[in-house]
């Protein structure tokens, strides 16, 4: 019995080191062994966005818009993207949405030539992977717009000294801007490990640089004459997304092409701030018609509708109330020229109120060089030229208006007044007969009057003229 024990003891010692030298050898291999592939499927799909022009509300609805469908699709999206810049607002809204994103979100700056100016660099550096094509450009980021300059600097002071000179409200302003826009830059660059030192210079100074010099300086991820590149070059990449690590896969991917909608389309074609002007102003003036001419109908409703969409385009461009007053008050006067006799002062009066509407409705920057398609201002010549067409436009009904308050009546009792008739019968205090405006009239005399002698009307009493004798 105690021989079999021993036996037993010795096999389960060797039994168990059996075991564990199958374990070591199973999990020697499954680390040395490659993954198994992943089931084939259909092939992954990717969402195209094209960004081209001024970012401002419409443009930054219609990237909101498809990124929150891709997320639901669960597809990566490629933006394509060529802009001079926009506004700081809609830009924040991009990055915030960037930022956030479930979805790996990629840039690519191109075609050769195109450029991401200004908010581009913000749109560009808060990708998850950053491309951009040769022969494209990146930078000059420094916040312009809604009246704020450059902050100030060193000048000469009043005793004719070279220092500091002290900053205004305008220049106040600006520095927080610029500060705020500093920060926001800085928190984006180290958000997706970029080049912070030249983020923050690109908004300080103004830097822009060529594609292979934002690669070298870690500011893009690479270079890619094409998108197709650009997929290709990126399959197999992981990438941190909000909802955790997303291994792209891009090569063979079926792209889907996504442009704007038309709601998307309208808010575009409304920032244009000369659009908006045009259309206030048109919008007065077709509801100045329908005041002159009642009933006409077709003017009020070209007005009234083209009152809504100037509201619609004021709503996604900032601008200045006093401005908005101004072309209201410019509307009440043409309106009030169809009341009142003002001999055109009125009409003048609107038209200088159209001038200086424009001038206030949008406080930006006139000149901003090769940035001028970001001008958030009326045109001198857009607000010059409609002054002097609505001049041309109510001055002829201002004319009309007068000169009907000053024609004599030629109907009714005023319009007896002073007429010259002639005496049919002799007249006196008790009866007489005389012709005028064609008609035969009773009339009476303070003197008497003989037959056929001309006389004047004085008054009317009822269907009885009084008159008098016509002086020689």
């Amino acid at each position: 019995m105690h021989k079999l024990s021993r036996v037993w003891r010795i096999l389960s010692k060797r039994w168990w080191s059996a075991v564990g030298v199958l374990l070591v050898a199973v999990s020697i291999h499954a680390e040395t062994s490659p993954p198994p592939e992943q089931p084939a499927g259909p092939p992954p799909s990717i969402v195209i966005l094209h960004l081209e022009g001024g970012i401002f509300a419409g443009t930054a609805d219609y990237l909101l818009d498809n990124i929150k469908k891709a997320e639901r699709a669960g597809s990566p999206v490629v933006i394509e993207l060529d802009t001079p810049g926009g506004a700081l607002e809609a830009t924040r809204d991009i990055v915030k949405a960037f930022l956030g994103a479930r979805v790996p979100i990629l840039v690519w700056v191109g075609p050769a030539g195109a450029r991401a100016g200004s908010a581009g660099v913000f749109i560009t550096m808060a990708s998850h992977v950053a491309a951009m094509a040769p022969g494209t450009n990146i930078g000059a980021a420094h916040p312009v717009g809604l009246g704020i300059g450059a902050p100030g600097g060193d000048d000469d002071r009043e005793d004719g000294k070279s220092g500091r000179r002290s900053l205004d409200d305008k220049e106040v302003m600006a520095k927080k801007v610029e500060n705020d826009t500093l920060a926001f830059m800085e928190s984006i660059a180290k958000f997706r490990h970029r080049n912070v030192e030249w983020a923050l210079s690109a908004v300080r100074d103004s830097v822009s640089i060529t594609s292979d010099v934002a690669v070298e300086l870690d500011v893009v991820d690479m270079l890619a004459t094409t998108v197709e590149d650009f997929l290709e070059a990126v399959d197999g990449r992981t990438v941190e997304t909000s909802a955790g690590e997303w291994v792209l896969r891009t090569r063979g991917a079926v792209r889907q092409e996504v442009g704007m909608s038309l709601r998307q389309r309208t808010l575009a074609f409304l920032g244009n701030p000369n659009l908006v002007y045009v259309l206030f102003v048109l919008g007065m003036l077709g509801i100045y018609m329908e005041m002159s001419h009642p009933g006409a109908i077709f003017p009020a409703i070209v007005g009234g509708v083209s009152i809504i969409l100037a509201l619609t385009g004021l709503s996604v461009l900032p601008y200045n109330a006093s401005g908005l007053i101004f072309l209201i008050l410019a509307g009440v006067c043409f309106v009030a020229e169809v009341y009142v006799s003002s001999f055109g002062l009125l009409s003048v009066a609107g038209a200088g109120s159209l001038v200086l509407g424009a001038i206030l409705l949008f406080d930006g920057p006139e000149d901003l060089g090769e940035f001028d398609s970001l001008q958030v201002v009326v045109s001198p010549s857009v607000y010059i030229t409609v002054a002097v067409l609505s001049l041309v436009f109510v001055l002829p009904i201002a004319y009309l208006v007068a000169r009907t308050h000053l024609r004599k009546p030629v109907s009714g009792r005023e319009g007896l007044m002073s007429v010259v008739g002639k005496a049919i019968e002799d007249i006196d205090t008790e009866s007489g007969r005389v012709f005028l405006h064609g008609e035969y009239w009773e009339a009476r005399s303070g003197e008497p009057i003989a037959a056929g002698s001309l006389v004047v009307v004085e008054n009317v009493n009822g269907l009885i003229l009084n008159v008098r004798p016509k002086p020689e």
